[in-house]
């Protein structure tokens, strides 16, 4: 016989469905102008965020992941994430008031935890945490200084000193763009063979935000403890700025056998695929090798759930995920 559900269910049913769709009328008053101006931070060509549009439907799929847990997780609607929805809109009343986009962009994904524990308790909460930090992603981090000129610089001076060891002569210069304000970096042959700018699509920095996000995603996958993820997500940013020097001396050394004309045409996107899918590559073996450590000490700790191994066919799935992502960003690029 099926179990007849009590008043309280159904309160709990109406209660979550008001409360569902009172959010969603907050992102449409409160937080459309917040979703249209990120919008447009993703379609500035100088904010290299093209991967932006990769966020949501990524971050929305680590959560289907987690169904399972997250019915077991359901439990009775809690007060607890009140608390932290009023927090949201003081943060967001702040972002407007000094038009300061990420706090009204943090103030929206904080809306969403905050929804889920009201609703369904503390701990779907707690399960949709990862998925709902990966929204930090879509935040642009020129608001915090960080933009491609500082990337250029680090990568032009990383291939001027490679070039330097490999006994390829190269100068490296600092001009002054347009604005008087930015400087640009060149590498420039003695001889004139050469005279590569680092322009700000030339910097990494799509590529870097792009595989810290890939690491975190694998990370996610593998089932890794925390912080194990975020060791990875920090070692991919110099995996990727290393590729990056590499795809810059590449294309320099090139140049003195076969002209900067054809290295700048058609062949100058090649190299960069090239070490990018090793550092794909180097991610994914390292990643494996953490998920074999922890599953190898998983015995020893039975608190802690045991991650997934990386065997031969979920290693060439991810690998293809790597190689898909690879080309995806070389038709964005």
């Amino acid at each position: 016989m099926k179990k007849k559900k009590s008043n309280n269910d159904i309160n709990f049913k109406h209660l979550r469905l008001a409360l569902v769709g009172v959010w969603v009328l907050c992102l449409i008053w409160v937080w459309w102008p917040v979703m249209v101006m990120t919008g447009k931070e993703f379609l500035i060509k100088k904010n290299e965020m093209m991967y932006g549009w990769m966020v949501v439907p990524v971050a929305v799929g680590m959560a289907w992941s987690q169904r399972e847990k997250l019915l077991l997780a359901a439990g009775r609607p809690a007060p607890g994430g009140l608390t932290i929805m009023a927090g949201a809109f003081v943060l967001h009343w702040l972002g407007r008031k000094n038009d300061f986009l990420p706090l009204s962009q943090l103030a929206m994904i904080l809306s969403v935890p905050a929804v889920a524990w009201v609703g369904w308790g503390r701990e779907v909460a707690r399960v949709l945490i990862f998925p709902t930090s990966f929204l930090l992603f879509i935040i642009p981090l020129h608001f915090f200084g960080i933009n491609s000129e500082s990337l250029c610089t680090i990568s032009g001076i990383g291939a001027h000193g490679l070039m330097n060891v490999l006994g390829i002569p190269c100068n490296l210069e600092f001009s002054a763009e347009a604005d008087a304000i930015r400087k640009s970096v060149c590498l420039v042959h003695p001889s004139g063979v050469f005279d590569f700018k680092v322009a700000g699509v030339c910097s990494g920095m799509r590529m870097v935000v792009v595989y810290v996000m890939f690491s975190a995603f694998l990370g996610y996958f593998l089932s890794l403890a925390k912080w194990r993820i975020i060791l990875l997500m920090a070692c991919s940013v110099p995996i990727m700025m290393s590729a990056n020097i590499l795809r810059i001396t590449t294309l320099c050394a090139l140049s003195i056998r076969f002209g900067q004309e054809q290295m700048m045409g058609s062949f100058h996107d090649w190299p960069g695929i090239f070490y990018v899918g090793i550092a794909a590559c180097s991610i994914l073996l390292w990643a494996g090798n953490m998920a074999e450590k922890k599953g190898g000490s998983a015995s020893r700790a039975s608190a802690t759930p045991p991650a997934r191994q990386l065997d031969w066919p979920a290693g060439i799935h991810c690998l293809l995920l790597g190689i898909f992502l690879t080309i995806l960003l070389a038709v964005f690029a």
